[in-house]
Formats: C-alpha cells, structure tokens, sequence
C-alpha cells in the first residue's frame, strides 16, 4: 500500500475505513481483500491495515474517533498516479486533434500557446488550475506531476493549490527560449533557470510534504544549450527531479536532426542523445520523459544504464 491517503481538506482528523480494500502488488496481480479495516492519521498516513475485526481495538489504540463502514458495492483503492498532465491545456481536453505538432498552422500554435499563453493571468490560472486539480482528484488520481507555463507566479498558484486540495505533485514551471511566439517565452535561459531555482524553493517552503517542484525543459526544440544545460546543472545541484518531452512525433524528431547537424557520434541525433549531453536524461532524482514513440533503443541511441528514467503516456 502506499503510506499515504488524500485527506478531505476540510476534515483532516483520523478516521478509520472498514470494507474491502484492492489493489495490486504486480502488473496483472490483483490483490482482494474483504472485511479489513484502515486507519488513516490527520496527515494522511496510514497507521495500519489489518482485519475487520480489529477496527475497534486499534481505533482506541491511536485515538480515533471516526469510523466509516463502505457499503457492499463500495470498496478501496490505491489513489491513481499520472505523471504527465498539462494543466493549462485542461480547457480544451479531449478535442484540439486536428493537427501536427509543429509547424505555423500547428497544434503547439493553434492551440496550446494560446492557452498557456493567457494563463499571465493569475485569476484566469486559478480558475482553470482549481478545476482540472478538483476533476482529477474527483476521478481518483491522488498524485499527479504537472506542467505550468512559463509564467512563475502562475506555477507557484499551482503548487499552492495541489497542496490545498490534497493531492501529492511535482509541478513545473515551463522552460523555452527559443522557436516559440515572442509573446510566449522566456527572456532569456538564464531568467528561466532562476525562477525554476526560485519554484523550487517555493515547494521546499510548504510544510506538508505533498508538493515538489520539478526542472522542466518544454522539448529540445524550444530550450537552446545554454538554457538545457542551466537546467541540468540546476537539477543536479538541487537534487530535484526533471520531466519532458521527448521523440514524440515524426516532425519533432526531424527538427532536431536539424538542429544538431553536427552529431559526432555517426548518424542522425536522437532526442535522447541531446538530452543526455546536457544532464537532462538521468539526474540524480527521477527523470520522467513522455510519448517516446519514436525513440530508438540500441544502436547508442538510449544510453544502457541510465537508472533513473521512465517513460510516460507512451
């Protein structure tokens, strides 16, 4: 089990839930587990999971008054993780799938720039932060890593309502400084590696341990060398964690081939090898990168031993 429940945020005493509880310790494994009882303290630990039988004894152990009897069609699930969410993009979920990736009529320009454009409003970027965060945990994903934007004070709202509402997160404040609109980017590399610096610090000052912040590079396309490189340097003297994109569309690929010409290492650049040169493949904390459709293993194209990288929402 995961040692820690999402707490109702206007009712955060201990309580003790007593019904079925499932979950699985293995992909394809499914662990059911009738008439246990578990306890959860007011941070939302669990203090421990044990018979039915035993509800009433333990809830005197540890002082809890609460205890709350699932009905037989209900039961208890582990909270759902998803480690790749836009937040600015929740608007216009579910449609926007008309167009390529990149390009002057693509979807980055049609769509998802506009959006995450007119989250420079903070009032906007509470509105639409509140809900998408609200939705999630309502469909039961407990811990989420999020994009922003490229908008600090934006990403810091985020972070302040994660933690609000109850839900664990790592968010990240968007880096980009270059091929995106002039209205929509970064300064410069070095603006974008202080208020990374700075949202970090923001999350480390929160007390209940549920939100982190996260070194986020948009993709290569956008992040020169000297803004990637910032980056992982900036990671791995701050120990924190970095997420992407990366290799996810034929157009995407081929710009970056274009951009680094001068592969010394034989054939075309992969996404990964750039990523890698610069420190952002595999930190000293957890590399989450998304989609990899079109990453190519072997060859030197993924570098064996690189422990701490996952794929998402392939």
């Amino acid at each position: 089990y995961q040692r820690r429940v999402r707490v109702n945020s206007e009712s955060s005493s201990m309580a003790c839930y007593v019904g079925t509880l499932i979950h699985a310790l293995d992909f394809g494994q499914l662990v059911v587990q009738t008439e246990r009882c578990i306890g959860v303290n007011h941070h939302g630990t669990i203090l421990f999971v044990a018979p039915s039988h035993q509800a009433s004894a333990l809830c005197a152990q540890h002082h809890i008054n609460q205890l709350h009897v699932l009905g037989p069609a209900q039961f208890l699930v582990p909270g759902l993780i998803d480690l790749h969410v836009h937040a600015p993009q929740y608007p216009y979920t579910g449609t926007a799938t008309d167009k390529p990736l990149m390009g002057p009529d693509g979807w980055l320009e049609a769509y998802t720039f506009p959006a995450e454009r007119s989250m420079i409003s903070v009032e906007k970027a509470r509105r639409v932060y509140t809900k998408v965060v609200q939705r999630a945990l309502a469909e039961g994903t407990t811990t989420a890593m999020w994009f922003g934007t490229v908008h600090l004070e934006a990403c810091k709202l985020l972070a302040d309502l994660c933690e609000q509402l109850g839900q664990r997160a790592w968010v990240g404040k968007v880096c980009m400084d270059r091929h995106s609109p002039e209205d929509y980017r970064d300064p410069s590399g070095t603006e974008a590696i202080a208020q990374t610096r700075e949202l970090i610090w923001h999350c480390r000052g929160k007390t209940s341990g549920l939100v982190q912040a996260v070194v986020t590079p948009r993709f290569i396309p956008t992040c020169t060398d000297q803004l990637m490189a910032g980056l992982g340097e900036l990671a791995a003297t701050e120990r924190c964690g970095i997420q992407s994109h990366i290799s996810e569309s034929r157009d995407e690929v081929a710009f970056v081939q274009q951009l680094y010409p001068d592969h010394t290492g034989g054939g075309r650049v992969s996404d990964a090898e750039v990523f890698d040169r610069f420190g952002l493949l595999d930190g000293k904390e957890r590399c989450i990168m998304a989609h990899g459709v079109h990453l190519r293993f072997g060859s030197g194209r993924v570098r064996t031993g690189v422990s701490s990288l996952s794929l998402i929402h392939i």
